[in-house]
């Protein structure tokens, strides 16, 4: 069976618009296998099918076994296909989700999870910052301004991906409020 690797330009809070790709692919033969992070998507070759594929923010829902997190989704017909990002992804025929309704998920309280998600990764960098600031006398004393410039420059990278996760948490609760 062939196999692809696909590299995308989704952004975190995009869950609606990977949901419309990976359906679209499904459509033209290439079913979801998995991802790296929202970056690059395995797909394996498959029949052409018409399939609805929904995400579901959930960072600890699979990872700590919950599984009446899945079986919630299999009671209403929906199959687990895997994670992308921090996001459980499931599929369904789309003849099937007509017939039986679109599974509501509550995107309020996606948003709620995704600021809890942010909030963790400001705390670490914040944390970081502190730990940097009280070694730094350390690094001075004793003349080794190498660790110094490495654990700066460690931390000057992430902050744009702290900041990129606040802007994309603000852009979906945005989006929700003006559903």
């Amino acid at each position: 069976m062939k196999k692809k690797r696909e590299r995308t330009k989704f952004d975190f809070y995009c869950y609606d618009d990977i949901a419309k790709y990976l359906s679209e692919k499904h459509k033209e033969g290439w079913k979801f296998v998995s991802s790296t992070g929202l970056k690059f998507f395995n797909f394996e070759q498959c029949e052409p099918d018409d399939v609805t594929y929904i995400l579901d923010f959930d960072k600890y829902g699979i990872s700590y076994g919950k599984e009446e997190y899945l079986e919630g989704f299999r009671q209403k017909g929906w199959e687990y296909v895997g994670i992308c990002g921090d996001y459980n992804i499931f599929c369904k025929r789309t003849a099937l989700v007509e017939k039986d309704g679109p599974l509501h998920i509550d995107r309020s309280e996606q948003i709620k999870r995704m600021k809890k998600h942010i909030r963790s990764l400001l705390v670490s960098l914040i944390s970081g910052v502190i730990l940097m600031m009280t070694t730094c006398s350390i690094f001075f004393e004793t003349g080794n301004y190498l660790w110094f410039v490495a654990i700066v420059i460690v931390y000057v990278l992430n902050i744009p991906f702290v900041y990129k996760s606040w802007k994309n948490y603000s852009r979906a609760k945005k989006r929700e409020l003006n559903k």
